[in-house]
């Protein structure tokens, strides 16, 4: 499994983006990743966009 999977899927566990999770992940897109990586990534974006994991925001 990809770094950015495992994140991702504790974000899914969680329920939660956390900035520091979000930054993770711009970080290992930038590094090597795959086609999975990025339906991973997919996923991600449609659960928050539509209010299954919630996203932090900066204060």
């Amino acid at each position: 499994m990809s770094s950015i999977y495992v994140l991702v899927h504790n974000v899914f566990k969680d329920g939660y983006l956390s900035i520091e999770a979000e930054k993770a992940l711009k970080t290992l897109m930038v590094q090597d990743h795959n086609e999975s990586d990025v339906e991973v990534l997919m996923t991600l974006r449609h659960a928050v966009l539509f209010g299954h994991v919630k996203r932090q925001t900066m204060v």
